[in-house]
């Protein structure tokens, strides 16, 4: 997909009869913008089929004449902050880094200042795909999950990395403590997820998306287990919701452990994490435009291994 610049004027004939014009239209122009936008754009006129306003909704007959215009970006600055950030591997095209427990991945409703686009932007060039709110942000993480994320430099890079996690080859793993003691070594759980309709929480719903992640046991304590979590898909809330799914919520999790209460020395300690208590330490996949494959990986903060040593004391 070559670069689409702000302002022009895109013709596509509609190849795909049957296919929603939303669906279709994401699919084509992925990852320059999302599904979302696509519908906003279709229901704000900017998107016309057969010189027609229509509706996200609609059919496609196969060979309809599709116009769409690309509105001037609203006038949102977005201000490099200098916000400490460790950065685990950078060259010219991508970088990879550490996101600390609390903070949004990028600006979300007022919340403009604090976020990690800030931080980075205030260290290097981001790509323009996502701006303006996500330059450069191929993936997110919860606000209250830390660890490590993939960074687009440039645009080209932002298109063949999006590539790359939506076909499912960038390995990312995670460590998580739960409660209770599992009684598996390794378990796959593959059951869809839906969001609840304006509400912040992911339910498990048959007719969901399709979300799979496997579960590995590293070590047992009284009462809680760490386990490492590979995703194979990348939903939202995915591996907290399957943790809670069967029956192993997340330590510190306030959506899907909520009626957990702990002793005081280790709630402080999970206040002084400032997150639940799961973290992105590992991503591995082969480099764009490099014969190299990067595996990084980023030891627990001290905050989570104070945690673990707490819990070991029990």
């Amino acid at each position: 997909m070559a670069e689409i610049r702000k302002g022009e004027k895109i013709e596509l004939i509609g190849e795909e009869k049957g296919k929603r014009l939303d669906v279709y239209l994401s699919e084509r122009l992925y990852p320059l913008f999302s599904r979302n936008h696509i519908q906003q754009l279709i229901e704000s006129g900017y998107i016309l089929v057969s010189g027609k306003e229509s509706k996200p909704s609609y059919k496609l007959r196969g060979g309809e004449l599709i116009e769409i215009t690309i509105p001037p970006p609203p006038t949102l600055e977005i201000k490099p902050e200098p916000i400490p950030i460790n950065v685990i591997y950078e060259d010219e095209f991508l970088a990879v880094v550490e996101k600390p427990f609390g903070m949004l991945t990028h600006p979300v409703g007022n919340k403009r200042s604090g976020t990690l686009v800030n931080a980075l932007l205030y260290r290097f060039p981001l790509s323009s795909i996502g701006f303006p709110l996500r330059p450069g942000i191929v993936h997110r993480l919860d606000r209250d999950t830390g660890g490590l994320l993939v960074v687009a430099k440039t645009d080209p890079a932002h298109i063949k990395l999006a590539k790359m996690m939506r076909e499912r080859e960038i390995d990312r793993r995670y460590i998580a403590l739960v409660h209770k003691e599992v009684d598996f070594e390794e378990k796959l759980v593959d059951v869809p997820l839906m969001r609840v309709p304006h509400r912040n929480r992911i339910i498990v719903k048959r007719k969901g998306k399709e979300a799979r992640t496997m579960l590995r046991r590293l070590k047992v304590f009284k009462g809680f287990s760490l386990l490492e979590a590979k995703l194979f898909t990348g939903r939202t809330h995915q591996i907290r919701v399957h943790c809670a799914y069967i029956g192993h919520p997340i330590v510190g999790d306030p959506l899907y452990a909520p009626r957990h209460s702990y002793p005081p020395l280790m709630r402080e300690s999970i206040q002084e994490l400032g997150g639940q208590a799961l973290y992105a330490h590992q991503l591995s996949f082969f480099h764009p435009f490099k014969d190299e494959l990067l595996t990084l990986r980023s030891p627990l903060p001290l905050s989570f291994q104070k945690l673990l040593k707490y819990i070991e004391t029990l």
